[in-house]
């Protein structure tokens, strides 16, 4: 029975990959517009990467079981549309790594302006930043008198 659900899994994984990363990349959402962006090209590469190694499979003639061990990288015949997918799958990785870590490479280029959760340019963010620096006058009470009236 476990070997039947661990074979299970092993065959869903790679349609159900994609389907993780977007669960969690909804669940905390993109600070800055480039990770969407990133994300967007990562899905891309990792959908061109299984259309080549489907490629590969039906160009070997294995079948399925020729993807999946392409697919995990023990493919029996390698071929240009092997190592194709391949290269596309290590760049959605990269594309991924600069999802996750897209506050970093700000900073090491000197961008250091804290945005708000959303899709905002970096005006927009500085122009929120401006509105909450302006504070209305707080309404404070004339101070009392000794004897407690304020008249």
């Amino acid at each position: 029975m476990l070997n039947w659900l661990i074979g299970t899994l092993f065959m869903a994984f790679p349609l159900l990959l994609p389907i993780f990363i977007l669960m969690i990349a909804r669940k905390i959402g993109y600070r800055w517009p480039a990770q969407r962006l990133f994300m967007r090209v990562a899905l891309a590469f990792y959908a061109i990467s299984l259309v080549l190694i489907g490629g590969h499979a039906a160009e070997t003639g294995l079948g399925l079981q020729e993807f999946f061990n392409a697919y995990y990288g023990a493919a029996s015949d390698a071929t240009l549309l092997y190592y194709l997918g391949l290269a596309c799958q290590i760049l959605a990785i990269v594309a991924l790594m600069f999802v996750v870590n897209w506050k970093v490479i700000r900073l090491y280029y000197g961008e250091d302006w804290k945005a708000p959760a959303g899709f905002m340019t970096k005006e927009e963010a500085e122009k929120a930043a401006n509105a909450d620096d302006v504070q209305p006058e707080a309404n404070v009470a004339e101070p009392r008198k000794k004897d407690g009236r304020t008249e």
